[in-house]
């Protein structure tokens, strides 16, 4: 994995975009053959990469640049929580998909870097006033609509829709094993005292 890495960076340079870019098409393949612990390796990297990138376009006002990458980066979080949902990690999967939420607001609205910054600054802070004045301010109707046109933000909140049914079928199947090993052990009991 690190050989493909390698390869890339130097024929794209370190941190170019398109080696994210071949990193996450390889990514996408890899895990097309069932190949998820390497295809999740690739994704990061290219989120990694795509992150640098991001913040190098904010770093020298190139705003729109960085709206690009910050979608991009939206997309690689959105792989990445699919894989982790494919391995049944349902938590970390949430946490990504919030983290992908949160930077297709970024990318696809206008002021919303700084309007992801205040909101996490408030959650960080656990302000919860502060929060609901920072969302009183805006207009969470036309940020809505902006949001739901973009077919890749709305093919994520159906891939977050999936990890919740799993999450409940897990959760079902778990409470269901736990009554019935109680079931038994109390058929036991039972029978042990007769």
């Amino acid at each position: 994995m690190t050989d493909i890495i390698g390869r890339l960076k130097a024929q794209y340079g370190s941190n170019g975009p398109a080696v994210a870019e071949q990193l996450n098409s390889i990514g996408t393949e890899l895990q097309g053959r069932g190949e998820t612990r390497n295809a999740l390796k690739l994704h990061q990297e290219a989120l990694t990469i795509l992150e640098w990138n991001k913040c190098n376009a904010l770093l020298y006002d190139f705003v729109d640049k960085s709206k690009g990458f910050a979608n991009d980066m939206a997309l690689t979080l959105r792989k990445i929580g699919n894989l982790l949902r494919e391995m049944n990690d349902f938590v970390g999967a949430a946490e990504v998909y919030k983290e992908c939420l949160d930077t297709f607001l970024e990318g696809l609205i206008k002021g919303g870097g700084a309007l992801k910054r205040k909101l996490l600054e408030a959650e960080y802070k656990k302000d919860s006033q502060h929060y609901e004045a920072i969302l009183e301010q805006v207009d969470r109707k036309a940020i809505g609509r902006i949001l739901c046109l973009n077919p890749d933000f709305r093919a994520t909140v159906r891939e977050i829709s999936q990890l919740f049914r799993e999450m409940q079928c897990v959760k079902f199947v778990g409470q269901t094993a736990a009554s019935s090993r109680r079931r038994r052990r109390m058929s036991q009991h039972s029978t042990m005292e007769k």
